[in-house]
């Protein structure tokens, strides 16, 4: 599966590094809310692709708010879910996928990436209203659906 990430990576032309002893890939993307951050690591042992997304670093005064902001927002999510690392404050958004049963293809490894970098960027205008703008989780959650509408009807 390493091999079908590489390969997907090197088709849309995104440089990346390995790290963690080769099962972990490194690289970054520009969307257009913003820069993402992305990991992804394949467990072949268990079958498991694992990629987050790194969006924002928190600093421990704006945590609270930004954890009710996520709890809105995985409240709302079909695949995927934000969690914020506790000492440090980065917020990812985390997506898992066990491949055990899935035929493995270059399509399985855009659908769990895209997924998870267009959910990441369509949260990023909430977030950063959270973080900067004052907004409370329920006004940025209103930031977050517009981006969904448009999506949809644009």
């Amino acid at each position: 599966m390493l091999e079908l990430l590489q390969q997907y990576l090197t088709q849309r032309q995104w440089q990346f590094s390995e790290i963690s002893k080769g099962n972990t890939l490194f690289f970054g993307v520009r969307t257009e809310h913003g820069g993402l951050q992305c990991t992804a690591t394949i467990l072949e042992d268990r079958q498991l692709i694992n990629f987050h997304t790194s969006c924002a670093t928190v600093p421990a005064d704006k945590r609270p708010l930004v954890l009710d902001f996520i709890n809105t927002l995985n409240f709302n999510l079909f695949i995927g879910h934000f969690e914020i690392e506790p000492r440090g404050g980065d917020v990812r958004c985390r997506t898992t996928v066990s491949y055990q049963y899935l035929k493995p293809g270059v399509e399985v490894i855009e659908e769990i990436i895209m997924s998870n970098i267009i959910t990441a960027s369509r949260s990023l205008p909430g977030l950063s209203g959270v973080l900067y703008g004052g907004l409370t989780a329920e006004q940025a959650m209103k930031l977050v659906k517009q981006q969904e509408d448009a999506a949809v009807t644009g």
